[in-house]
């Protein structure tokens, strides 16, 4: 037990109140997760660094690397193998790794049109946007479309 509560490291830090220590929160992240949520943070930086640079191809390459790194460190590689191996989500693997092979062939544009295509499939089939109504859900994605597309 004290093995695994060396690993774990306080997201909260502690507040000084007179002479000892008052825990804020006893919620705990891992180092793998705080290694994932590294990774993710950079890959979202590189990302809107490369669209910035008008699809610059190595931020963009970059950026879906880091991405990825950061979904296996955050998730197990159990689980991303699992997600990645099911069948609802043929569809997004598809379009996510044709639009990353696309920029590697030197087609930033198409590769992440493809890439933001596969965002919104991911959007789509939420829970989140499942949950609404039709007239919402509607709306809820034309905005991000539109939005991403005037970036």
């Amino acid at each position: 037990a004290s093995d695994v509560y060396k690993r774990q490291v306080p997201f909260l830090l502690l507040l000084r109140d007179r002479n000892s220590y008052i825990n804020i929160s006893m919620r705990f992240i891992s180092e793998e997760k705080q290694i994932g949520l590294v990774f993710l943070f950079a890959g979202v930086w590189f990302y809107f660094t490369g669209l910035i640079f008008l699809f610059n191809q190595a931020f963009l390459i970059i950026a879906n690397l880091a991405l990825l790194t950061g979904w296996v460190c955050y998730r197990s590689p159990s689980y991303v193998a699992l997600s990645c191996a099911n069948k609802d989500n043929v569809l997004f693997n598809a379009t996510f790794f044709g639009g990353f092979f696309l920029m590697i062939l030197r087609c930033t544009v198409l590769g992440f049109l493809l890439q933001l295509f596969s965002g919104w499939l991911l959007l789509v089939n939420s829970s989140i946007i499942l949950r609404c109504k039709f007239g919402v859900q509607l709306i809820v994605i034309v905005y991000i479309s539109v939005s991403y597309t005037h970036l």
